[in-house]
């Protein structure tokens, strides 16, 4: 159907098309809707969305015919992608349909009637309805996404053979109900230090009950846990002691996780994974009551397993926890760019259609992540989120379009949740810098200034401020992890000074705690400080 078919084609209502209904791609005889389409700048897949959204109002209208033949297109590839829903496609189709009538001189139904016609549909759009009808009835590029998630622990474990045997080795002996040495784990994020250790002791397990060995493993994660007393607690609850949930005084926890130890006969394997973050926080004392156990033991045995993303880890503990631990230690480095490809080729034949992926992603993602720190999450998320967002568009096959839209969204995502994952104080202290940020802009603030306003803010807070050596500190560790930038400026005769910035936008810091109880009220607050700085810049 060519131009000027379409401009003498009758008055176009929304329940009405060219006479035959909606005709195939392939078919010459396209209707109108489908031409004005064609010649419109939208990208194909829009275009498709609002054709979806046209089977679904004939089919409202009871304009069936025109509706499977529609969906039989759609089926068969003609038209092809998924439906996309909810009044703000409908108020899409709408706008994009006026305007091209417009564009084209064709003849519309009255504005009153297109009004009426655009309000009914609205408000008769079920929305959640369709979300969830296009998700079970829809292809998708998934066959199992669980396996790209992070607890997912795969039958076997590339390019970390050397570690499997090493862990292996170590906690053998619990087999024969002998307590093997305490072990501590070292390696950044993404290397593969939770998935070995979950894989190695699961395989124990399984052998100790092959064996009718007397073994149990208890994972706990310090940094969700947060505190000693809910360690402890976690720790009770596998032995079957039940812990209330506050109340009781650390020791009294401790002491009931003993005894429930020793009444199990067992030997007791306890994962502390990212035992560091507690320790930073909380002190020792977990570790020194756990690498004591054995002493008060009657007829059980506990071994202590941590995993630490800091290879500094036993900087923090005091000389009495680090005389008793006697542990095995092994650190796991970062993957290169084709380990990562190894691992994402192993589980993407598991989690997606054998049509979906090709080559070129899938290096794409190894080779993002390999370019941080070798972080295999990075990659798995990468993938994972590039798979749903393909899925949504109802695309046939994951490209690298799709990894780089995904890298955009994890990577909002990854700083949001840094951000809410922080330290009190260290919310504080960039609290500080973005007051300071919003006042001064782009030249940055210095240590001194900040510890200033951090302590008018702890001062808002009802808190004691740190140290002004330890919010240096705490600075250092902010600019590590990228949510802070620093820079060494020379001031030419007055020597040189530290630049400090924020790493992320004053946006997405506002947002992420606008629905903070504490801290959304120190955002609008404005600190003493900041009208002498204006003034020594005038």
């Amino acid at each position: 159907m060519n131009d000027s078919n379409a401009m003498a084609a009758p008055p176009l209502h929304f329940h009405c098309m060219h006479e035959g209904g909606w005709e195939s791609k392939a078919d010459p005889k396209r209707g109108l809707l489908v031409t004005l389409l064609d010649a419109s700048p939208l990208s194909g897949s829009r275009r498709l969305l609002l054709g979806r959204q046209f089977c679904r109002l004939e089919a409202s209208r009871g304009n069936e015919g025109a509706s499977a033949n529609v969906r039989s297109n759609v089926n068969q590839g003609s038209v092809g992608v998924r439906r996309s829903s909810g009044g703000f496609q409908l108020e899409v189709y709408f706008f994009v349909l006026e305007s091209l009538c417009a564009l084209h001189n064709v003849q519309t139904a009255p504005q009153r009637v297109w009004r009426e016609e655009r309000r009914s549909c609205l408000n008769n759009a079920d929305v959640l309805g369709c979300v969830f009808d296009n998700f079970l009835n829809g292809k998708h590029v998934f066959k199992n996404r669980e396996v790209l998630r992070h607890d997912y622990v795969p039958d076997t474990l590339p390019h970390r053979e050397a570690q499997v045997r090493f862990l292996g080795e170590a906690v053998a002996p619990v087999l024969k109900g002998e307590r093997c040495s305490n072990i501590f784990v070292y390696g950044k994020t993404g290397t593969g230090k939770t998935a070995v250790m979950r894989f190695v002791l699961s395989k124990l397990v399984q052998k100790a009950v092959q064996f009718n060995s007397p073994v149990q493993v208890c994972y706990v994660n310090c940094r969700t846990t947060g505190t000693e007393y809910r360690v402890f607690s976690s720790l009770a609850d596998a032995v079957g002691v039940r812990v209330p949930f506050t109340g009781l005084a650390l020791g009294e926890v401790f002491d009931r996780f003993k005894r429930g130890l020793d009444a199990q006969k067992q030997v007791f394997i306890a994962v502390l994974d990212e035992i560091d973050a507690l320790v930073k926080q909380r002190g020792d004392i977990l570790l020194y009551e756990l690498t004591r156990i054995n002493e008060t033991l009657r007829h059980a045995k506990a071994t202590l397993v941590g995993i630490s993303n800091d290879l500094r880890f036993k900087e923090f503990l005091d000389p009495r926890v680090l005389s008793s631990l006697s542990e095995e230690e092994i650190v796991f480095k970062p993957y290169d760019a084709d380990e990562l490809q190894d691992i994402l080729l192993d589980r993407a034949k598991l989690a997606f259609h054998d049509t979906v992926l090709s080559e070129g992603p899938i290096s794409l993602c190894a080779a993002l992540a390999a370019a941080e720190h070798g972080d295999a999450r990075r990659a798995l998320d990468l993938l994972r989120v590039a798979g749903e967002l393909a899925d949504r568009e109802g695309a046939p096959r994951l490209n690298e379009d799709h990894i780089r839209q995904a890298e955009k969204r994890i990577e909002h995502d990854r700083m949001t949740e840094a951000l809410r994952n922080l330290p009190l104080h260290s919310k504080l202290v960039l609290c500080s810098v973005y007051l300071l940020s919003k006042a001064q802009t782009l030249e940055g603030c210095v240590t001194g200034s900040i510890y200033e306003v951090y302590s008018e803010l702890c001062g808002q807070s009802g808190m004691s401020p740190l140290t002004q050596r330890r919010v240096s500190g705490l600075i250092n560790e902010l600019d590590v992890i990228g949510l802070l930038n620093t820079q060494i400026v020379n001031m030419g005769r007055y020597g040189r000074t530290k630049k400090i910035r924020l790493g992320i936008t004053l946006g997405l810091f506002r947002s992420t705690f606008s629905d903070d109880e504490r801290l959304s009220q120190l955002l609008a607050y404005s600190p003493k400080l900041v009208p002498y700085v204006l003034g020594s810049k005038r």
